[in-house]
């Protein structure tokens, strides 16, 4: 059985403007992989009624959830439940719940209910109440939408009432490679791998860390299993050789070639050629990881003698 699936609604000026971080995609999209609810799509629009009602309408007829935040506080660009109610066709007007967890709120803090604040308490007619422990103002669940106050706390207090109430799939798995590779020298090989798990999600993410290329490897899945052959395959390929070149005296250079056999079968393969570029110390070599029956490095010349002297080799 697919898992449900879901979107995500971010409303505000302040985030397209820059002028506020938006945090809350990032904390959903974690929390409803733990419940195995695969989030699809994430958009954002100003507080610009048109363009809410436009994004909801069509979110909610594509995915099962659609969860929201932003615009549903006290003041006059908070326009949220407004479109909410427009969107599905229903009237708005004070819901008595919600004033009165407004007013017990207020109450406790020694101040009123002013019209401001009961802004906050206007829900479309047949909306369900969304708990909210931090500050007592609701949010609402109107069809399959979920609306929530933008402000992080709050937000995630909202997500974690409402995410009981829901369907659940099965939860999303992860596991993550780090290889110092260019993304580009192991594209082919994830590409070929890719295709023998077609239930698995396999990502790159390319880094740098002091001038080194390297990128991070993220497969998802519900299966374990499927996760732990995936990894193994890919932690058998042999991606990079190290030799150091005999060199006591500092001053000795070499001129060689490096070959590798494939366990796959095959004739020898050059994967480094030294033959003109004379080399001294530690040889580091790096290629698309390919698991690997031998390695040969022909020795061509060694300033210093005939011998061709390795001191020591690692592969990984």
């Amino acid at each position: 059985m697919k898992n449900p699936t879901a979107s995500m609604l971010v409303i505000g000026d302040e985030i397209l403007s820059g002028r506020t971080r938006e945090s809350n995609m990032h904390f959903l999209a974690i929390e409803l992989s733990k419940v195995g609810i695969d989030l699809k799509e994430v958009r954002i629009v100003r507080d610009y009624k048109p363009a809410i009602i436009s994004a909801v309408r069509t979110l909610s007829a594509s995915f099962d959830f659609v969860f929201t935040s932003g615009g549903i506080g006290p003041t006059h660009d908070d326009i949220t439940s407004e479109c909410m109610a427009e969107a599905f066709n229903c009237p708005i007007d004070i819901n008595e719940d919600a004033r009165n967890k407004l007013e017990d709120y207020y109450r406790g803090l020694g101040k009123n209910l002013n019209s401001a604040r009961l802004r906050m308490a206007r829900i479309p007619k047949g909306a369900e109440l969304i708990n909210n422990s931090v500050s007592a103002a609701p949010g609402f669940s109107i069809e399959n939408v979920h609306v929530m106050a933008g402000v992080p706390k709050v937000f995630q207090a909202m997500v974690s009432s409402i995410l009981k109430t829901l369907k659940r799939g099965t939860p999303t798995l992860s596991r993550t490679l780090k290889l110092f590779l260019a993304e580009s020298e192991i594209a082919a090989l994830l590409e070929k791998l890719s295709l023998d798990y077609p239930k698995l999600s396999i990502g790159s993410y390319p880094f740098v860390i002091n001038g080194e290329f390297g990128v991070n490897i993220v497969v998802r899945g519900d299966s374990s299993e499927l996760i732990d052959q995936f990894v193994k395959k890919l932690e058998a390929k042999i991606q990079e050789i190290n030799f150091l070149l005999y060199d006591q005296d500092k001053s000795r250079e070499y001129l060689y070639q490096l070959f590798v056999m494939r366990k796959d079968g095959g004739e020898w393969e050059l994967v480094a050629d030294h033959s003109k570029k004379p080399s001294k110390g530690w040889q580091n070599h790096k290629f698309n990881p390919v698991a690997l029956k031998s390695i040969k490095v022909k020795g061509i010349f060694n300033s210093a003698n005939k011998n061709f002297q390795i001191v020591e080799v690692v592969a990984r």
